[in-house]
């Protein structure tokens, strides 16, 4: 098995810890059977305190191989932008000049300028002026929300118009970029790659993961040409060595990278991406608040008769029991109720839809005040239904849909009704800046006589240690 490599990005090893040092050996070694005997490759060197990680990963094997394709959509026609028709109450907002860059505003019924913050529409000038035009182009950038990252791509992708190519991690992400871009972008064909299967071979953008891709290209079932634009999400995520497989084989001429905040102090990894990439060509407006972290100690246990031993019961057991529990409900409708009186607009986060379906029925019952809504969030819901849920005072969500969530900056409080270890990506909804609402708040409930409700609440003090700088509400 030969290594090729043109040149090196180094790393200072007394920068990253041990732990971190680790992993990127561990990734970067590959072994190889041949007859029975195994042979080891280290795709690394270490010398003088440095350790070096091979930067030939990108764009050279690219061009190498094939030639760059500017424009992938060849017999697919681009569709214009729906316009509004003359009896629509907000047609007037048609103007003439509004931009090109604002996809769906008659889709929505909104305004051009409600559609985009003003730092992303910074950030699509600062992206356009990388990856526009007919040179190559590459760059990275930093959103702090995935929602406003897919939602600000959506507008780089319709801009370029080149047939799309989204590769992102496994788990809820793929159906986040789907529901975006249904919301967002909504003339526009959308299919995915996944489990060996394809959706739409005439799709304007494909959603899939790392590996599923690399599956296709073993097998034969993709072009090298298809695609003109790649988009990498959470990049630093990516296994490089697979990543090193995949992006290298389209000829696709602009490709993106997006990264989280802080990504490039958590993986000596971000360099080499740094090194293909290029430095970030945008970065998302920091100004977040710091909200305060309302501990609620729930009374709550696991009965007695329960044939389950506290000290080893596992996640699943424990919400069974939790979220049938009358004690632990009414707990966390108080604490909904009291938000609720403060004139409180509250985004309520479970694990589990049919505890969200009792804790409507709950704050319903309980709620005795002026008239105030109620309403989910969820997966399957319409764009319709979707932009309705969000006028609620009180918006119920899983915690697997919180990358898919819109972005609602009059949201103020946020409720962890079941315990989790990354409490960032909601505790996220409530942190932006907006005049008509009051200072963030996260009610956190904690159980802290169950050992494994302990140990989720510890990490998630860590979190707020790491990100907000204190531990303490």
């Amino acid at each position: 098995m030969h290594i090729k490599v043109d040149g090196w990005s180094w790393i200072k090893l007394d920068e990253l810890s041990e732990a971190t040092a680790c992993v990127i050996r561990r990734k970067l070694t590959l072994v190889e059977s041949i007859k029975k005997s195994a042979f080891t490759h280290r795709a690394y060197q270490e010398k003088d305190g440095l350790l070096g990680v091979p930067r030939a990963f990108f764009r050279t094997s690219a061009t190498v191989d094939h030639d760059v394709v500017y424009k992938a959509s060849s017999g697919l026609k681009w569709p214009d932008r729906v316009k509004a028709g003359p009896d629509d109450p907000w047609a007037s907002a048609q103007d003439g000049d509004v931009d090109e860059l604002v996809l769906a505003d008659a889709f929505t019924g909104e305004k051009s300028e409600d559609f985009f913050s003003k730092n992303q529409k910074q950030g699509i000038g600062e992206i356009l002026k990388t990856l526009g035009g007919s040179t190559v182009g590459d760059g990275m950038a930093i959103f702090t929300s995935e929602h406003a990252a897919a939602k600000v791509c959506l507008s780089i992708i319709k801009a370029l118009k080149m047939r799309t190519l989204v590769l992102t991690p496994p788990g809820t992400s793929m159906a986040m970029w789907r529901t975006v871009a249904g919301r967002y972008l909504p003339d526009a064909k959308v299919g995915t790659i996944r489990r060996g299967e394809r959706e739409l071979e005439d799709a304007h953008i494909t959603v899939s993961t790392l590996d599923d891709v690399r599956d296709f290209i073993a097998h034969d079932k993709v072009r090298s040409d298809e695609f003109g634009f790649v988009i990498s999400h959470q990049v630093h995520k990516m296994d490089p060595m697979v990543w090193v497989k995949v992006v290298p084989f389209f000829s696709a001429a602009k490709r993106l990278g997006l990264v989280d905040p802080g990504a490039t102090f958590t993986t000596g990894l971000s360099r080499v991406y740094r090194y293909h990439l290029g430095e970030p060509v945008f970065c998302a407006d920091p100004d977040l608040e710091t909200p305060k972290v309302r501990r609620v100690w729930s009374t709550w246990k696991i009965s007695n008769w329960a044939k389950v031993n506290p000290q080893f019961v596992s996640k699943q057991t424990l919400l069974d029991h939790m979220v049938t529990s009358t004690v632990y409900n009414q707990q966390l409708v108080e604490q909904i109720v009291q938000a609720l009186t403060a004139n409180r607009k509250i985004v309520v986060a479970s694990e589990r839809t049919p505890h969200l379906q009792m804790l409507k029925k709950q704050i319903e019952t309980t709620w005795s005040g002026a008239a105030k809504t109620v309403d989910f969030m969820i997966h399957g819901m319409s764009s319709d239904d979707i932009a309705k849920a969000a006028e609620a005072n009180v918006i119920l969500t899983t915690y697997a849909y919180v990358k898919s969530l819109p972005e609602i900056p009059t949201v103020d409080t946020v409720v962890l009704a079941s315990p989790t270890r990354d409490p960032l990506p909601i505790v996220r909804v409530c942190l932006s800046r907006h005049e008509s609402k009051k200072p963030s708040v996260v009610v956190d409930m904690r159980c802290d006589d169950i050992p494994v409700c302990k140990d989720y609440g510890k990490s998630r003090d860590d979190a707020y240690q790491s990100s907000f700088g204190s531990s303490n509400a």
